[in-house]
């Protein structure tokens, strides 16, 4: 009974051994070799069977599957993915040059993306950022007020963007936005002036300086939507003769303005 159990057990690991040497011999040629047909394994396997099978007893053959089962489990515990391919380094370098391609791709999209952004933001920035753009100019000395003419202001205390000309008395635009103007002045005692502060030859503000008996001043301004190129001027529409305003160092005839919102 003994010894029939025992030559049951050695044809079971016999056999097992073999299903492994099968298994192992496969796998191990797929993965050496990619390109090997199905058929051409199985063949080789095949006479390696056959010669254990007629050439070795049955302690040999159950010796050398153990041999084989042994080598099978070590080849599984070394390594689970033997790579014996030659062209397993180019796979990889290819595998990782093409990564690296969409990533690149990607890379650029998102700065392309980027960009426009801030391309776009930058637009805005430029509308809604205000330049300087002021003048303050005042007379030197006493002086007439010829009506229809421009009030010149020839001493310019500054000039931000140039828009002054301390020539014609004139401002000019630089660029489209609303404006802020103030004109301060004084005559002198019984005398007076009607000025008004010009737009383009339209009065945006009027005013009366006038006193019975001494120097008199007063302030006006006016507020103007301007496009670039318009021109602004102080103009007197009525006035007394001779030398109407009143000079002093204390007392200062001046005509201002600023762009407030582009």
């Amino acid at each position: 009974m003994k010894s029939t159990y025992e030559l049951i057990n050695n044809y079971c690991t016999f056999y097992t051994s073999l299903m492994m040497l099968n298994l192992w011999y496969i796998r191990l040629m797929f993965q050496c070799f990619p390109h090997t047909r199905p058929s051409s394994c199985l063949s080789k396997l095949l006479r390696i069977i056959r010669y254990v099978c007629v050439t070795l007893d049955i302690k040999m053959r159950i010796s050398f599957c153990k041999i084989i089962f042994l080598s099978y489990l070590l080849s599984c515990v070394m390594s689970e993915e033997p790579h014996c391919s030659k062209y397993d380094f180019e796979e990889k370098v290819l595998e990782k040059m093409v990564r690296m391609e969409f990533q690149m791709e990607r890379m650029k999209s998102e700065i392309d993306t980027n960009t426009k952004e801030m391309q776009i933001l930058k637009g805005k920035t430029d509308q809604i950022v205000t330049p300087t753009v002021a003048f303050k100019a005042r007379l030197n000395v006493a002086t007439a007020a010829p009506v229809g003419q421009a009030i010149v202001f020839p001493r310019v205390l500054f000039n931000e963007g140039d828009v002054y000309s301390s020539q014609t008395g004139k401002f000019t635009a630089a660029t489209n936005g609303t404006y802020l103007f103030n004109i301060a002045l004084c005559v002198h005692g019984s005398k007076y002036l009607h000025v008004d502060i010009m737009v383009d030859g339209v009065a945006y503000t009027r005013t009366i300086i006038k006193d019975t008996d001494n120097v008199h001043c007063h302030t006006a301004d006016t507020v103007a939507v301007l496009k670039t190129g318009q021109n602004v001027w102080v103009q007197p529409s009525i006035s007394a003769s001779g030398n109407v305003i009143y000079q002093a160092s204390t007392i200062w005839n001046t005509f201002s303005g600023v762009l407030i919102h582009k």
